[in-house]
């Protein structure tokens, strides 16, 4: 638990590969099953929603795909 804001945490845990999805959620893309539409689908089969802005879930798709050429590069 923390108490500062949710953004904030987010930067932090950025380089570690954690993303904001929603302002509400904070995914550690390393269990980024897919995606649905506007949903993630994580390795637990839980659906988290990313928002209605289109640009949001394009960067979001961009930031994922990234760390899984960075993770290949890593093994």
């Amino acid at each position: 638990m923390t108490g500062g804001k949710l953004s904030d945490l987010a930067a932090k845990l950025e380089p570690l590969g954690f993303v904001c999805v929603h302002r509400s959620f904070l995914v550690n893309m390393a269990h980024i099953k897919s995606f649905e539409k506007a949903d993630i689908v994580l390795s637990n089969g839980a659906k988290i929603g990313m928002g209605t802005k289109t640009s949001a879930v394009k960067q979001i798709k961009q930031r994922y795909f990234k760390f899984l050429e960075e993770d290949k590069y890593d093994r």
